[in-house]
């Protein structure tokens, strides 16, 4: 399931929101109430349905952005030099890691560039894969750097964590969510395509079809006690970036 920690978490603030009081729900229930249309959606197959939800998914966290860097500007900020340059060897090595685990979002959609009607224009200086990854990557510089100067050492795993509970945070938070729902298709599509060959090889029309959704299935079940720590945030992060990488897609279908 793609809901992590920090997702789950925004979705219970949603929900605490809403009622007017503390959700009763564990973070396992609202796993399992998320995990079904969740599954359903996963089970789309048309390319072209799964990019114009991905487009839609892009709208939603430009607009998600938007918001949480009109918060970053406007709040009070530490002092620069009250706040370290460099925190700990741990600090530095996750730092790291999630920066090349974000990347790694790219690796997504490069299996995809033979299904583009003009496939030169996944790469070059001005192609799909450079435009969107240095967007991306000025897009994460900013948060990242403005993220640390206004909440300093109290800053979360997630932006969004930080951000109380008023109207326009609790929308914030609801973009998110219907983001990562509608980017997952996305997510399982390539890894789908790889391993379909191999899970239905000397098998039925029928049959094929069955295992083809057992796959689907047996995946989003795999991907759920992953998503019990916080620090596998950074798959959201890859997600963005794939995500990211098909704003340019669609006119070459």
């Amino acid at each position: 399931m793609l809901a992590c920690e920090a997702h789950i978490i925004r979705q219970n603030q949603v929900i605490e929101f809403i009622t007017g009081s503390r959700s009763v729900l564990s973070k396992k229930q609202i796993m399992l109430i998320y995990f079904f249309p969740q599954l359903f959606l996963n089970f789309i197959k048309n390319i072209r349905i799964i990019t114009l939800l991905s487009l839609c998914g892009n709208f939603i966290i430009f607009i998600a952005v938007g918001l949480v860097s009109k918060e970053l500007i406007l709040h009070d900020k530490h002092s620069h030099s009250s706040l370290p340059a460099v925190t700990d060897f741990e600090g530095v090595t996750m730092a790291a890691g999630g920066l090349i685990y974000a990347f790694e979002g790219q690796a997504m959609v490069l299996a995809l560039e033979n299904r583009l009607r003009h496939p030169s224009d996944m790469v070059g200086l001005n192609g799909v894969l450079c435009t969107s990854m240095n967007l991306v990557m000025l897009l994460y510089a900013f948060l990242g750097f403005y993220g640390y100067l206004t909440f300093g050492p109290a800053v979360a795993d997630s932006l969004t964590l930080n951000l109380p509970n008023s109207s326009w945070t609790i929308v914030v938070k609801i973009l998110l969510v219907v983001k990562v729902f509608l980017g997952s298709a996305l997510q399982l599509y390539v890894i789908i395509a790889i391993l379909e060959p191999i899970s239905t090889s000397n098998c039925a029309k029928v049959s094929s079809k069955r295992k083809e959704y057992a796959l689907r299935t047996s995946l989003m079940l795999c991907k759920s006690p992953a998503r019990q720590h916080r620090h596998v945030y950074y798959d959201l992060a890859t997600l963005n970036d794939a995500n990211l990488l098909f704003v340019g897609i669609p006119k070459n279908y």
